[in-house]
């Protein structure tokens, strides 16, 4: 996938909400924003993939601030609030007997945590919105096919998108694991916005459950030319891939590889129009499809 028109204001906005949370004079936060938009001015073009040039934006700005965390609180305060609502999500998908709807509302439980994402929206996730979120109709809904192709696989990579969210990512990994399948979770090898990392797949339990990799990088979603040997040779060896969040969508979409599957919530114009979805859809889309 590549940059919308809309990538641009985005992008200044994600800065800016990055450089307010530190304790430095209004000048020198100006100065940064600056530098910021010559960024922008240079690399910014249409060919480029939204999640890698807002990779290169947030490195740069973690250099100039001198923080390899600037979202660490921030981060930290979303896998508190998805811990609080934990109980009650488990309960959804505890109420089901069924395995493949078991399942299905496993994935829906993860979709809905996707709404965790104090980069883009620097608000707490209560229970009425969680709820709210499982019960919206999906926009895609290749469910059926995925588990199909899932009750004939052995090897899954799920690859996590952020924090907080990564607390329900695990409800759904349990499921799979119910299913018999190897699972293996994959998160960012350092911070990058609010990625998930091994501490917060330690603090979300995951650990404990499956096998956790690293990208090898803090690019946001994956970028094949700086993955870990480790990441690629779960990549290979995986029947059916799991791509949680818009990251690894704009990063995944045009690798033509029919073994991904992408859960998302369509958060922007941008990603919605490529998945020809209305903004704030629910996808659970089979690449193939």
């Amino acid at each position: 996938m590549k940059v919308g028109i809309e990538c641009l204001p985005c992008m200044v906005k994600q800065a800016m909400n990055i450089v307010e949370l530190k304790k430095i004079s209004k000048h020198e936060k100006i100065e940064i924003l600056k530098e910021v938009l010559r960024f922008l001015e240079e690399n910014f073009d249409e060919n480029k993939v939204p999640a890698l040039l807002g990779s290169e934006m947030h490195r740069y700005l973690k250099k100039r601030l001198n923080d390899s965390d600037p979202l660490e609180e921030k981060k930290k305060r979303s896998n508190i609030v998805a811990m609080e609502l934990v109980r009650f999500a488990e309960s959804i998908v505890n109420g089901e007997d069924d395995p493949k709807e078991r399942l299905k509302k496993s994935f829906k439980i993860a979709l809905a945590g996707n709404l965790i994402d104090f980069s883009i929206y620097n608000a707490e996730v209560r229970r009425d919105l969680l709820l709210k979120a499982f019960n919206e109709p999906l926009a895609i809904d290749d469910f059926d096919i995925v588990y199909k192709y899932l009750k004939s696989s052995k090897n899954v990579l799920y690859i996590c998108d952020n924090a907080g969210e990564i607390v329900f990512d695990k409800i759904c990994i349990k499921e799979l694991k119910r299913l018999n399948l190897n699972v293996v979770a994959c998160v960012k090898s350092e911070p990058i916005l609010n990625d998930a990392t091994l501490s917060d797949a330690e603090f979300a339990g995951i650990t404990s459950i499956c096998k956790v990799v690293t990208t090898g990088n803090d690019n946001v979603g994956i970028d094949f030319k700086s993955v870990s040997e480790e990441f690629l040779k779960e990549y290979k060896k995986a029947d059916i891939i799991i791509a949680k969040g818009q990251g690894n969508y704009e990063t995944l979409s045009d690798v033509k590889d029919k073994r991904i599957v992408f859960v998302l919530k369509a958060k922007c114009e941008p990603v919605a129009r490529s998945l020809g979805v209305r903004k704030g859809g629910g996808v659970i889309k089979i690449y193939q499809r």
